[in-house]
């Protein structure tokens, strides 16, 4: 379940780097326009990171959560997807110059140039985590047993 989320974020990275290279391209060559040949690498990694992710996330809430909780790990999985939405959303809006009307006049490459940094920002957070709850070393938490929780 962990190399599912973090496969599916490597691939979210490349991703990115996919349509920072279409954006460019855009850019530097305004005569060019995109055309679906060019976006189906983009939209192919955008589907592997999101098939991953989803599963990798259902996993995870599957062997975190309690019985009564485990019917709850779809919505917990739409949750931390809702946020990455709503970041994304919070990026667009503090970047907006960028934005213009049609991509002549709009400077994706820098808006995707932000997302490959974001994303490999976040791919390394979660090694690093990853290796903290898995690693050799004692820990005081057990990322492994489920949590448990007492009715009163």
């Amino acid at each position: 379940m962990q190399w599912r989320i973090g496969v599916g974020m490597a691939f979210s990275f490349i991703c990115c780097r996919f349509a920072y290279k279409n954006a460019d391209l855009v850019n530097t060559q305004p005569s060019m326009h995109m055309d679906i040949f060019s976006l189906t690498p983009q939209f192919l990694l955008l589907g592997i990171m999101k098939g991953l992710s989803e599963r990798g996330l259902q996993s995870f809430y599957r062997s975190l959560l309690s019985e009564s909780l485990r019917d709850y790990r779809t919505p917990f999985g739409e949750c931390v997807m809702g946020i990455g939405k709503f970041l994304s959303t919070l990026c667009i809006l503090i970047f907006k110059s960028w934005f213009g009307h049609d991509t002549d006049s709009s400077r994706m490459d820098n808006y995707y140039t932000i997302l490959t940094i974001l994303s490999f920002a976040c791919f390394l957070i979660y090694w690093v985590a990853l290796a903290h709850c898995y690693g050799d070393a004692p820990q005081e938490v057990d990322c492994e047993q489920p949590i448990e929780h007492k009715t009163v």
